[in-house]
């Protein structure tokens, strides 16, 4: 069981945190109705933050990539499986139960 426990923010207080810290620039309408590019783009930001990311995060592993046979179709998916990966850890870090 996670002993990390954490505050229960209301949208305006994560903008407002987001803001303070200059992690990111959010609106009310990103947070209601969140794309996929703005989900990964903010994680990422997040990542950097706390320092949990490298400065070549976006980089495929492209002696990996060069086995599969179309490599181009993959590069979008490699990046944000790294990023699931590198969130996981941040979670396991800090203990926290992560349900599916």
């Amino acid at each position: 069981m996670s002993k990390f426990e954490y505050p229960r923010l209301s949208r305006a207080e994560m903008i407002g945190y987001l803001a303070d810290e200059q992690i990111a620039v959010v609106s009310e309408v990103d947070l209601h109705n969140p794309n996929p590019d703005f989900i990964s783009n903010l994680y990422t930001k997040i990542l950097f933050h706390l320092d949990c990311l490298q400065e070549d995060h976006d980089q495929a592993d492209f002696a990996a990539l060069e086995q599969l046979e179309n490599p181009d179709l993959h590069v979008d998916s490699v990046r944000i499986m790294n990023l699931l990966r590198k969130i996981k850890e941040v979670l396991a870090a800090v203990e926290c139960a992560v349900t599916a």
